[in-house]
């Protein structure tokens, strides 16, 4: 037919060899603007190339804006040991960590206040009769802030076993050494506990140790005090390493950690303790000349708890924080 061409024109208009069914490498796809090509030329490749940048550069500021919950890490340059550049923003919960939450500040209010009060109730107006009353609200005190921490999410079985079995822990080492007066790892468990788990959790597995450990001591008017006292070295240990995960994996830190658990054994438990048998006992008044005997008279049994503490913190601190540091990013605990 007139106009039409022959196989050959028709199949070179297309771009196609006519001599192979399958489009050359040279030849170029049929364009609908006159057969022009779509290769990009060099200076438009480059010009895409930083288009794509602004695009992710935009997105990164995005990121960054207060609402977003990343925060920009102000180095970033290489790391002195890796060489490594640092990452340009940090997730900013990372920073928070290190700040005290508003739970802990009504878990602070909770302990300082609320507990000592219902101690000095019980002893008060009870006269330490009715210590197991005591005990319990004391229990109860110490759930409120804890219970906080699953405000926005439902707690999980796993989370109360752990805590459940760092309570056993801790009674099970105080059981093992009833023959060596003061020779305990209660106090060096708690803090451990503490540093796992948070402030709130340390406080209530030491109030817990020390109400379900004098089941098998004996329980009596001393045992809201000793509730308190090793709540309380749990809750410091929490809220004053909060955010430093990582301290115990140093000898500076576990030297620190040593240092911590010798002072408080031996500055809030023996105090706190020496207080109780002053304030509880019959045989002694609540005099100047009282404090002094009691304090004199326990301060060797409080120097054999605090070096006992340091050394069980040296020995069990850095595999038990490690362990339990895996198990909570494994299962995303507490």
């Amino acid at each position: 037919m007139p106009g039409v061409g022959t196989y050959e024109d028709r199949v070179r208009r297309l771009g196609i060899d006519p001599v192979s069914p399958s489009p050359s490498p040279s030849a170029t796809p049929p364009q609908k603007g006159g057969g022009k090509s779509l290769r990009f030329a060099p200076d438009d490749r480059k010009k895409s190339q930083d288009e794509r940048k602004t695009d992710r550069e935009s997105e990164d500021s995005s990121l960054l804006s207060p609402d977003s919950g990343l925060r920009t890490f102000d180095s970033g340059q290489p790391t002195p040991d890796s060489g490594l550049r640092t990452p340009d923003y940090i997730p900013f919960e990372e920073e928070q960590r290190r700040a005290l939450h508003k739970r802990t500040l009504l878990a602070a209010g909770m302990i300082l206040l609320a507990i000592p009060l219902t101690i000095f109730c019980g002893v008060r107006f009870f006269d330490d009769r009715n210590y197991y009353l005591i005990s319990l609200l004391i229990i109860a005190e110490t759930l409120l802030p804890f219970l906080l921490i699953f405000e926005k999410r439902r707690p999980q079985a796993r989370e109360m076993i752990l805590l459940a079995v760092m309570c056993a822990i801790a009674v099970l080492g105080r059981s093992l050494f009833f023959m060596v007066p003061e020779f305990k790892p209660v106090v060096a468990l708690v803090i451990i506990a503490g540093l796992a788990f948070g402030a709130e959790s340390g406080f209530l597995v030491g109030a817990m140790t020390g109400f379900v450990s004098n089941f098998f001591f004996g329980q009596g008017p001393w045992t809201p005090w000793q509730m308190f006292a090793f709540g309380i070295i749990g809750f410091l240990a929490g809220a004053l390493f909060r955010g430093n995960d990582r301290f115990y994996r140093s000898r500076k830190g576990v030297v620190g950690l040593c240092i911590f658990g010798f002072l408080a054994a031996l500055v809030i438990y023996g105090p706190i303790m020496n207080t109780c048998a002053v304030v509880t006992s019959i045989a002694y008044e609540p005099t100047r000349a009282a404090f002094k005997a009691v304090f004199l008279s326990g301060l060797p049994f409080d120097l054999i708890h605090a070096v006992t503490t340091a050394v069980c913190l040296a020995v069990l601190a850095s595999p038990m924080l490690e362990k339990l540091r895996r198990i909570k990013r494994k299962y995303g605990l507490l």
